[in-house]
């Protein structure tokens, strides 16, 4: 469970940042691999099912952006297709 608490009290705004930062990176690094496997016509082959701390882990990132940023995480899938379909067609050209 993610938790901003420390032995101070809450954690730091620059602490937060980065942990936002750190989340909405894992999730979109996620997304963006499941959009290309989905134009590669491979998305059977991209499934984290299997890998129940991997699950757990990106939903419980997705559970914390929607309470502390939900205007981020309704954005991600939109920008991870877009840079998918981005990379797609460089892949291809190469």
């Amino acid at each position: 469970m993610i938790n901003f608490h420390s032995s101070q009290g809450y954690a730091s705004e620059i602490q937060e940042i980065a942990l936002i930062n750190e989340l909405k990176g894992n999730l979109f690094e996620y997304l963006v691999g499941l959009e290309l496997a989905k134009f590669a016509n491979i998305s059977k082959n991209f499934s984290i099912s299997n890998n129940t701390e991997m699950k757990n882990r990106l939903m419980e990132y997705e559970d914390w952006l929607k309470f502390n940023c939900p205007e981020l995480l309704v954005r991600l899938p939109e920008l991870s297709k877009i840079c998918a379909q981005k990379l797609f067609l460089n892949i291809n050209v190469i």
